[in-house]
Parts: structure tokens; C-alpha cells; sequence
């Protein structure tokens, strides 16, 4: 299990701090055959494997997608599913090649995969914890994503209702359960829509993305101190409207490569019901 991505989300890098994406340019994409409505992504440090959340179906499915290149998508091709229960489940995290997180939005609870090897072909095991309260104490949050920090000492949670993300401090890492509030990094300027977010390997460097037809975006962000979103700056944007993401299609989930010089994005067309993974280099 490499370094690089022990030290990240669901994106991750070796660089010092972050990749920088606001003038990334398209590369080429990869329409995947069976799945119709796609969430979260996210991508091995060889850049052979990817998996993505299809919840296209009562039953949401983790997909795993191989390719025979390395980064290259025109060699990808689907090699299995795996169940993940009901509920519409968000953005992916990498907390190991055999662990996985995910956000369950509509039950407002944090999911836990246990994969059966490294990108594994089978769930081994499932934990669920309620998402924590954060910035809004009196009114329910609306939570979308998840992620934690390099040792999972911190978690941060992805709220519309907040218009950011929202930092915690865990007491045990990598356990939700021990949760406490510490800050939110608001992100309501550029986006009151913070449907997903990701990390640079190193923490300087936070991505947030918005989902719209044909105008989805994503924001970048440098922290003074890594891993802590009260020290946020904005550096610009990226408008992901190329390929698949011209007209119909919807950004729904987004990741880097261990280099942090690839962004892989996964698409939803609503309209033609196909989805896709675009590929952009920095």
C-alpha cells in the first residue's frame, strides 16, 4: 500500500502542495455501459483501477472499472459490481485500497466498505454511523459528502445547508462516532451547492464541485495550515463542460490521481441516461 495514498481522500497526491486544476485541460472520457445515475469516484495510485457509485437502480452499486493502460480510458472496461444496500449514497473516499467511505444522503449516515482485497471484487463488511451535528445546530444539516484527513484524526462533511465543509475532530481516527464540531469552511461565495469535495495529498489544497447541466464547476482552495479550513483561501475555478459534460451532463463525483495531476470526474446525463468518466490533466 503506497504513501501517497494513505495521505489523501478520494484524491490525492505526492507534490507539496496539491495540484493545481483552475487551467486543467480536457483529455478524453470513458462511457461506462451498464450504469445510468453515477455518484462518487475514485481512483488507485497506478491509475488501473476505479471505482464509482451507481445508484441507478432501489440497490446502489459499487463498480469497480479496470484499465489494461494505466490512466488511459480508452482501455477501461467494467469488471464487477458489488451491492451497497439502499439509500442514495454520495461521494467516495479512499482510506486504503480496501476501505472505502461513503455518504449516505438520504439516511444522513456515513458508510464504511470493507472491501475482500485491495480494489477488491466483494463487500467483506458494512458500518454505519450517524452524520454528526455541525454548523447547524437547530436545523437539519444536508450532508453529501465525506472525507478525512491523512491519519484520520479529523473527518469533514460536505453540507448544502451549511454552505461548506465542515471540519470535526475524532478522538479515535477514523471513527465518526467520536465526532466533535470544530469549524466551517464556508464556501457559500463561489457555491451554496457543495455537492462533493476532495483533498490534495498534503492538505494545502481543498476541491469542492457543483453539479449543473452543462455548467458544472470545480472550486479550488489553498489552507495555510493543512487540514484546517478556518485558514482557506480561494484560488479560482475550472468549468468542467467538456466532452460528456458539454449540454446534459452533470459532474457527480470527482477525484484525482496519486500525482495530483490527473482530475477524473464521474458524469450523469439525465436526459440520454448514459454515464461517463471525463478525464482532465493540469
Amino acid at each position: 500500500m503506497s504513501v501517497s495514498r494513505l495521505m489523501q481522500m478520494g484524491a490525492a497526491g505526492v507534490s507539496s502542495d496539491g495540484g493545481d486544476f483552475t487551467s486543467a485541460t480536457y483529455d478524453s472520457s470513458y462511457t461506462i455501459p451498464s450504469a445510468t445515475n453515477l455518484r462518487g469516484i475514485v481512483i488507485s495510485d497506478d491509475e488501473t483501477k476505479i471505482l464509482v457509485i451507481d445508484i441507478s437502480a432501489s440497490t446502489n452499486y459499487l463498480t469497480r472499472i479496470e484499465l489494461t493502460t494505466a490512466g488511459d480510458l480508452s482501455t477501461a472496461s467494467v469488471a464487477d459490481t458489488s451491492s451497497i444496500g439502499t439509500g442514495t449514497k454520495s461521494n467516495l473516499f479512499l482510506q486504503s485500497p480496501s476501505i472505502v467511505w461513503a455518504m449516505d444522503a438520504s439516511n444522513d449516515s456515513i458508510k464504511k466498505y470493507t472491501l475482500n482485497a485491495d480494489f477488491g471484487d466483494s463487500i467483506s463488511s458494512t458500518g454505519s454511523t450517524s452524520v454528526p451535528a455541525g454548523a447547524n445546530t437547530t436545523s437539519g444539516d444536508n450532508p453529501n459528502s465525506v472525507t478525512f484527513n491523512n491519519d484520520g484524526s479529523k473527518m469533514f462533511i460536505g453540507d448544502w445547508n451549511a454552505d461548506g465543509v465542515q471540519e470535526f475532530a475524532l478522538s479515535t481516527s477514523y471513527d465518526p462516532s467520536t465526532a466533535t464540531y470544530t469549524d466551517n469552511g464556508d464556501v457559500s461565495a463561489q457555491t451554496v451547492n457543495p455537492y462533493a469535495h476532495f483533498w490534495g495529498a498534503s492538505g494545502t489544497k481543498l476541491y469542492v464541485h457543483e453539479g449543473s447541466a452543462g455548467t458544472s464547476k470545480l472550486f479550488q482552495y489553498t489552507l495555510s495550515t493543512a487540514y484546517d479550513v478556518s485558514t482557506k483561501s480561494y484560488d479560482g475555478s475550472l468549468m468542467l463542460d467538456d466532452g460528456p459534460l458539454t449540454t446534459n451532463g452533470y459532474a457527480v463525483g470527482v477525484g484525482s490521481n496519486s500525482n495530483d495531476n490527473a482530475l477524473y470526474v464521474a458524469v450523469a446525463d439525465f436526459v440520454s441516461g448514459t454515464t461517463s468518466i471525463a478525464k482532465y490533466t493540469a
